[in-house]
């Protein structure tokens, strides 16, 4: 009888853990496909960044040739 118990009450135990593990891994899931929207997201803003900064370059280069085409 008490070998039937502990057995049970193991297998409740192993039962919650899994569940617990499962819900564990899911929200590991999500936190990852976050993580990776995050990594894309940056590298989209860095990469308008970088253009905004050659925009820029290029306009004061181009203020520059106006001023050494005008002298």
């Amino acid at each position: 009888m008490k070998y039937n118990a502990i057995t049970a009450a193991t297998k409740v135990v192993m039962q919650r853990d899994y569940i617990e593990l499962s819900k564990n891994s899911s929200l590991l899931t999500i936190l990852l496909a976050q993580i990776d929207l995050i990594r894309s997201e940056k590298l989209r803003l860095l990469t308008q960044i970088k253009l905004i900064l050659f925009q820029g370059i290029n306009c004061q280069n181009l203020k520059t040739m106006q001023k050494i085409y005008r002298a």
